[in-house]
């Protein structure tokens, strides 16, 4: 459960900061670090789609990568991405950061 509270926390954080509107759904891809902790999400998505305002489109094993620009949540032994394209313009956000 300590995983679903932390990625959602910081999937609501990572919005919030990036300034979008709470009605926006964002899709996150999970990768693994430990064998099995994806699940404490992967295992609520309705919950996790209403609490985060996200959804769930891919599951990576540890050490696999997705191509693109994510904001990064770490959890206990899993990783949430949310995926910036086409939600936030990203030249913009990088002189922001």
């Amino acid at each position: 459960m300590e995983a679903f509270t932390t990625v959602v926390a910081g999937l609501r954080s990572a919005k919030e900061e990036l300034g979008l509107a709470r009605d926006v759904v964002g899709k996150v891809t999970l990768a693994e670090s430990a064998s099995g902790a994806a699940s404490a999400v992967t295992g609520l998505p309705e919950a996790f789609r209403q609490l985060a305002g996200c959804e769930i489109v891919a599951l990576l094993g540890e050490g696999q990568q997705p191509e693109g620009r994510f904001a990064s949540i770490e959890g206990p032994g899993v990783k949430a991405m949310l995926d910036l394209e086409g939600l936030v313009d990203l030249e913009r956000e990088a002189e922001r950061l």
